[in-house]
């Protein structure tokens, strides 16, 4: 029946406009036995009807500790993160937004710099482990992964094409 009130309603505003007289906002009432609608109240203003208070719910405290909390576990939003790989890292703009279009690109490239970053340490505390890895596997400096992070977002394959 909610169908036939919409079209009810629909054709009495048309034949209110139609003959000249304005469509007042009011609350209405279908009765399905006789297919109409009628006006049970009247809106003086529509700002009357656009929030009502619930009496029986009481007012919603929020303590401010509880605010911290949740803000805490909260992740680290993209513009944020783009401001700290700018930082930390000396990227452009440019890389930092592409890096951080994705939480999983932005967490890759930063266990990738981790990683870059131990493996650089270990081969300064024992330079002759390098010679013992293919080359291949030997750490390569942060500009490298950097460089590997431009190219797969520039659609080269492998670091080599960048």
């Amino acid at each position: 029946f909610m169908q036939q009130a919409i079209d009810f309603e629909v054709q009495w505003q048309i034949n209110e406009i139609t003959e000249g007289r304005a469509i007042r906002q009011a609350t209405v009432l279908f009765d399905p036995d006789t297919g109409e609608t009628r006006a049970m109240r009247s809106k003086e203003d529509a700002h009357d009807y656009r929030y009502f208070p619930d009496p029986d719910l009481l007012p919603l405290e929020i303590g401010a500790d509880w605010i911290a909390q949740v803000k805490a576990g909260l992740p680290e939003l993209p513009q944020a993160m783009q401001a700290r790989f700018q930082a930390e890292y000396g990227l452009s703009a440019y890389d930092a937004a592409i890096l951080t279009a994705s939480r999983a690109m932005a967490d890759y490239f930063v266990t990738a710099v981790a990683a870059a970053g131990a493996a650089n340490a270990k081969a300064e505390r024992d330079p002759r482990s390098l010679r013992a890895q293919p080359t291949a596997a030997r750490p390569h400096r942060k500009y490298r992964v950097r460089r590997a992070a431009r190219a797969s977002t520039a659609g080269a394959s492998s670091s080599r094409d960048a």
